[in-house]
């Protein structure tokens, strides 16, 4: 199932037994990455509030900005039930395109649950499922089904659909190893988004067509147009090769920073913590080991 959920799932069990103790107020020990997503709670601030939960944000989302998966527990009106679905600010309105895609395929919670705290708390948060707080160790891979599902969806909302592709082709392992979890995604996260930008992408593999008239992986040599005709014209993918701990506070990136990759390449550079060196792979791609 992976460690990435195990965490989480701990993190569940912790927001259950917290509605179940109202004195445990310390929010630090829910602060994981999940899924390209930070992990933010939701549990009050002196006192705890009746509805406490999980909030996943992702980039530089924030829970006012009307759109976000979350995990529910209301303590005072329905304290057996874990619900998911999707929190709708009291703040903001959601999204343009929030009500096409989501609004009308779920329920919203006053509909769902009418006369309880929650309800009169986010009357417009949608309802996705709900689960019996006794049951959740046996309904483990259920649970981790349907918040992945709720976060791409959020996901492609958040950047659209184009981008979306682009960030999940490829599912890029953001971390090796478990050490310095939190600070590790959010740095690989930003990597990852910069190599999203577009616009200098383009400029450079124009650049590379002009100067040697083919787009060829800087690694291996792969040519998507050898091998899909039309289909792989002009596509390839770019890498930033500086690391973002080596990068001043400010400092732009260039052309001369991308390189360009193929899809295997690029995930293999990605694969562990720290990242492959573009030098580094190529003599592991020549020496095949």
């Amino acid at each position: 199932m992976g460690t990435e959920f195990n965490q989480l799932f701990e993190q569940i069990k912790e927001l259950i037994n917290r509605s179940k103790n109202p004195q445990l107020m310390k929010k630090s020990n829910f602060k994981i990455p999940y899924k390209n997503c930070h992990v933010e709670p939701a549990i009050g601030q002196t006192n705890m509030a009746h509805i406490i939960g999980l909030c996943f944000l992702f980039g530089e989302n924030k829970i006012s900005q009307g759109i976000y998966p979350y995990i529910a527990i209301d303590r005072i009106s329905m304290p057996e039930k874990l619900i998911i679905g999707y929190g709708v600010s009291v703040t903001n309105d959601p999204l343009n395109n929030w009500t096409e895609r989501i609004q009308n395929q779920f329920p919203m919670i006053e509909e769902k649950y009418p006369n309880t705290k929650y309800a009169k708390k986010y009357p417009n948060s949608l309802f996705f499922k709900e689960y019996n707080i006794s049951e959740i160790e046996i309904k483990k891979e259920e649970i981790k089904r349907d918040i992945d599902y709720l976060i791409e969806e959020y996901i492609q909302i958040v950047v659209g659909t184009e981008r979306f592709e682009e960030l999940f082709t490829q599912e890029i392992e953001f971390y090796g190893s478990t050490e310095d979890v939190v600070e590790g995604r959010k740095k690989l996260v930003s990597h990852y988004l910069r190599e999203r930008n577009r616009s200098l992408i383009k400029k450079v593999k124009e650049k590379r067509l002009e100067v040697e008239g083919e787009l060829r992986c800087e690694v291996c040599g792969f040519s998507f147009v050898d091998k899909y005709g039309e289909l792989g014209e002009n596509f390839i993918e770019g890498h930033h090769r500086k690391p973002i701990s080596e990068m001043e506070e400010g400092e732009k990136t260039s052309m001369e920073d991308i390189s360009l990759v193929c899809s295997n390449c690029h995930r293999m550079i990605h694969k562990k913590e720290p990242a492959k060196k573009i030098e580094e792979l190529k003599i592991i791609v020549k020496d095949g080991k």
